[in-house]
């Protein structure tokens, strides 16, 4: 489930 993790992170980032 780390797949998702990184996944939210990475679309955090990008929200920005």
């Amino acid at each position: 489930m780390l797949g998702w993790f990184v996944f939210s992170a990475m679309l955090s980032s990008y929200n920005k």
